[in-house]
């Protein structure tokens, strides 16, 4: 029961929208499946296919659940079942009445129990329901099962899912039983699809406004010098070390957003003089290299005060 919960203060302190936590329970789905007519060759079999149905649809559903033996009318059971809907106290009703076998009974049991003690910890009824068809296509989930997806992009797909395992462990090659529950989160995955949608957005690539660039490999320990001099300042600075052509360091500076470049090349070193150009406007500017920190600091300062 606590897991939901950390599933919900996680995304509400992200910020990302409205989100609903799916549960189940998967010995609802093996009993039931059972009591149609499911063996325990076929059951998992089954329950992946009946786990794809909101991807695939009702047509290729049924077309699976044939080939693996079904009738019409049976069929037509496991979509009427799976298509239970209402309150969560009206679904743990619902599937309170119907008594097919232990299995079926044990999973309406805890189903129970954890929506009680989700209420109990403080869980709104907002944030989570009851969900019948979820049953997680991995076989090693032996219970409690969750899913949780964004109410305003449900293409999404699943943000954040998980469940109980009861043998998992021991299939790993643990010496005794390791029961254990837990949730998982695909980053990566996650952040690339709210960037996608909008949902979220980035003013820059980089946390650093400013980036000195390397015109000259052989001097690339003044460069360092110019970075190391605006770090102690306490502004963020990147360096680009590698002898590419100023074009490209440009564009690179561009892409991530960079604020400011310093730039020194030959004719800046023999003058003793600086190059700063500001990327948005394209202005340039020459400095003397003790000015430098000043000088950034006040074109960052008429920007922003936070990029310093």
């Amino acid at each position: 029961a606590e897991m939901p919960l950390i599933i919900q203060q996680i995304f509400t302190r992200l910020n990302i929208g409205e989100f609903v936590i799916s549960i189940n329970n998967r010995k609802i789905l093996t009993g039931f499946l059972a009591k149609v007519g499911f063996d325990e060759t076929n059951v998992g079999k089954a329950i992946k296919i009946v786990d794809n149905m909101e991807k695939t649809g009702i047509d290729e559903t049924h077309a699976a659940l044939v080939a693996l033996g079904a009738s019409e009318e049976t069929v037509t059971e496991i979509v009427n079942f799976f298509r239970i809907e209402g309150s969560t106290d009206q679904i743990l009703a619902t599937l309170s009445e119907y008594r097919y076998n232990d299995e079926y009974q044990q999973g309406v049991s805890e189903l129970s129990e954890v929506v009680r003690l989700m209420r109990n910890l403080g869980m709104p009824d907002s944030c989570f329901k009851i969900d019948v068809s979820i049953a997680r296509g991995l076989d090693y989930y032996t219970g409690t099962v969750y899913e949780t997806r964004l109410t305003q992009y449900p293409g999404i797909g699943s943000i954040c899912s998980g469940g109980r395992y009861d043998n998992l462990l021991q299939q790993l090659g643990a010496n005794k039983a390791m029961p254990g529950v837990g949730i998982s989160i695909g980053l990566s995955r996650l952040f690339a699809s709210l960037l996608d949608a909008g949902i979220i957005r980035l003013p820059c690539a980089t946390t650093a406004p400013v980036l000195v660039t390397s015109m000259l490999p052989e001097r690339m320990e003044d460069y360092l010098a110019m970075a190391a001099c605006l770090r102690k300042a306490g502004i963020n600075t990147e360096i680009y070390t590698e002898a590419h052509k100023f074009a490209k360091q440009m564009r690179y500076a561009n892409k991530k957003g960079i604020k400011l470049v310093v730039i020194a090349g030959e004719d800046e070193f023999k003058n003793g003089r600086l190059a700063l150009r500001e990327l948005e406007t394209g202005e340039q500017y020459a400095i003397s290299e003790s000015d430098l920190v000043e000088a950034v600091q006040q074109r960052l300062e008429q920007w922003d005060p936070d990029l310093l």
